[in-house]
């Protein structure tokens, strides 16, 4: 919510050379076109993306999964890009950025410009971004954007599902998918979650982020049997299903959408004032990720809550910890499933 589109775009505008913008998912190509156009209406502007190919345009946004094929990487080298810029740049580091990066001849040494802009510096399997930049630029912290009015206070009550996580593997410094799944996608769980927010948040807008796509479609449903409008998105949902879906999230004919990834990153509905954190992680750059969809400032909107579902013995990446990344005062309610009885804690760093 700190602006990192429109800065891409007032870059591309300052500098003025031919541009390529990277990107891996069809939302931040669509959020970037639009913001692009938006600050400056007169750039040509070009997607490479699948069927689509106007790479000859001044500015292109691209699809890293495209981009990054060997053919259209070839006609991309013919096109001498001056400056680079990668959404979401904790990704980089994956080969399919180096291969581009590389090949565009943008790595360490080069002489043209490669910028990466980012909400969550640190990734989950601790991999460094020294390899691909040289140095951080610019940065403002959460509780930075928070104080100077740019984004939404937070509430958050984490409550307890008496779950024990010791069996759980851990795969890439967080819980193995599939066993995580296996353990939390219960029926008993679901309707547990629905009923949470039934009670402290029933007349918000929210998002759910699960475990994976079953997960989704199982909470979704459980929504649904108490007549709360919910559906599920994912990648493999086909593309125009998933875009109105999220329409009628933005226009309030739907309360409630379940993701388990694709609206983790970049994902832009600021009306959104619920984040239901229904899936434990030990990744705090995934954690900040999820709560951060609902931090975007929309006019009548008071604070986000966050009801983080965690479970017995999880001591990991719960409101607490996202006091300390955003060195904020946090509202921390807690909720016990055999008890109805809350407390109120403020936390003051």
């Amino acid at each position: 919510g700190s602006g990192k589109t429109i800065l891409m775009s007032a870059l591309a505008k300052e500098i003025d050379k031919k541009t390529l913008i990277l990107a891996h998912r069809e939302e931040l190509i669509s959020q970037t076109e639009e913001k692009l156009k938006l600050f400056w209406p007169d750039a040509k502007v070009g997607i490479c993306k699948a069927e689509r190919d106007e790479i000859h345009q001044q500015i292109v946004i691209g699809s890293v999964q495209t981009c990054s094929r060997p053919q259209r990487l070839e006609r991309l080298k013919e096109q001498g890009f001056e400056l680079l810029m990668i959404d979401e740049a904790h990704h980089g580091v994956s080969n399919s950025y180096q291969s581009i990066i590389n090949e565009l001849g943008f790595s360490n040494g080069s002489d043209k410009l490669l910028i990466g802009v980012t909400a969550t510096v640190k990734r989950g399997d601790d991999q460094g971004l020294g390899d691909v930049f040289e140095k951080i630029t610019f940065s403002r912290s959460i509780s930075t954007m928070i104080k100077a009015g740019y984004l939404s206070p937070v509430i958050g009550r984490r409550i307890l599902t008496n779950f024990n996580f010791e069996r759980i593997r851990t795969r890439n410094g967080d819980f193995a998918v599939e066993d995580l799944s296996e353990a939390v996608n219960t029926s008993e769980r679901n309707q547990f979650i629905v009923k949470k927010f039934q009670e402290y948040a029933h007349e918000r807008k929210g998002i759910a982020f699960c475990v994976d796509v079953q997960h989704c479609k199982d909470l979704a449903e459980a929504f649904k049997k108490v007549e709360i409008k919910a559906e599920a998105v994912y990648g493999d949902m086909p593309t125009d299903e998933r875009k109105s879906i999220l329409a009628n999230l933005k226009n309030g004919k739907i309360q409630v959408v379940t993701s388990c990834g694709i609206l983790t990153e970049g994902y832009d509905e600021p009306s959104c004032d619920c984040i239901l954190m229904a899936r434990p992680t030990k990744s705090q750059s995934l954690y900040v990720q999820c709560v951060g969809r609902g931090l975007r400032l929309w006019p009548g909107k008071q604070d986000c809550y966050v009801l983080d579902f965690t479970d017995k013995g999880h001591n990991l990446d719960s409101i607490m910890s996202l006091s300390n990344t955003m060195n904020e005062s946090v509202h921390f309610l807690e909720d016990d499933k055999e008890s109805v009885e809350n407390e109120e804690v403020k936390i003051d760093r």
